[in-house]
């Protein structure tokens, strides 16, 4: 490859190149031709897939039943999840074949409590575990049923049967109850009902409020306000008991309602004790 002549003539100078190569001719310049461009059409490119249609390559003819699930799936087990080909896609065939430690585990397990009669263990390629069936009324166990935390239950598709069945009940009933529903009110009668509606309950609230006025009318310290003693008259309170000189405020059975001496009585007991007795 040939350098640029000033190039070449920079570097000759510096004794980094030989003079002589600067004398080497350059090449003739390529013949150009006349090519013709032809763009390539990006829209019409098949073979490019979006990753929409990648995630779902594959599956396409797929049907998961939405009351057993996908047999790879964990989450069979919850009533509420409806397995759909994304757990398919995502789980595919779950864990095929159970581990080493897991057969050993169940099998100590069965050791120590057997299965009765009529009680299969079933593995469940979701979960990655053993559970117990029970062939003659359907019955699931994680644990054996002789285990004493063993709590053996009807299937979660089961359950997940009558539960989509009771919903679609449902929603028949709203649907019936809606169809016989009475025709919407013209726009003047809705009005004329809302503001007969505003009204009464305007009337209805003022006569509350003045209905609470009067039965909250008492003084915050009456006794009567805040317990369960009658309401008094302007005469209670009053001591009544002034001129018998009875302790009212006295408690207990032996001195409840002690009445209190006179203070002439007191004074002439005093009097009669202290004077000399009278002479014969």
């Amino acid at each position: 490859m040939t350098l640029p002549p000033a190039l070449a003539a920079r570097l000759a100078k510096r004794g980094i190149i030989k003079a002589n190569t600067t004398t080497a001719k350059d090449p003739p310049p390529p013949v150009q031709t006349n090519e013709e461009i032809i763009a390539e059409d990006y829209d019409n490119n098949h073979e490019e897939v979006s990753p929409k249609e990648q995630f779902w390559e594959g599956i396409e003819g797929v049907n998961v039943d939405p009351i057993k699930g996908h047999k790879g799936c964990p989450n069979k087990s919850n009533i509420y999840h409806e397995c759909s080909k994304i757990c398919v896609k995502t789980w595919k065939q779950g864990k095929v074949t159970p581990s080493e430690k897991l057969l050993e585990n169940k099998r100590k397990v069965l050791e120590l409590w057997p299965l009765p009669a009529g009680w299969e263990e079933v593995y469940d390629e979701g979960t990655g575990y053993f559970y117990f069936w029970n062939v003659h009324n359907n019955l699931v166990s994680w644990l054996p049923p002789s285990h004493p935390r063993a709590a053996p239950s009807e299937s979660a598709a089961h359950l997940r049967e009558e539960r989509v069945l009771r919903e679609g009940d449902e929603s028949d009933d709203s649907s019936e109850a809606s169809d016989q529903e009475v025709p919407q009110q013209t726009y003047k009668e809705k009005r004329a009902h809302e503001r007969r509606e505003r009204e009464r309950e305007m009337v209805h609230h003022r006569d509350k409020k003045k209905h609470r006025v009067k039965d909250n009318d008492l003084d915050p310290m009456d006794p009567a306000s805040y317990s369960d003693i009658p309401r008094g008259s302007w005469t209670s309170g009053l001591d009544a008991h002034a001129k018998t000189g009875v302790d009212t405020t006295a408690s207990g059975s032996l001195y409840q309602m002690r009445p209190y001496p006179a203070p002439g009585a007191i004074l002439a007991a005093n009097a009669k004790q202290s004077s000399p007795p009278p002479s014969p």
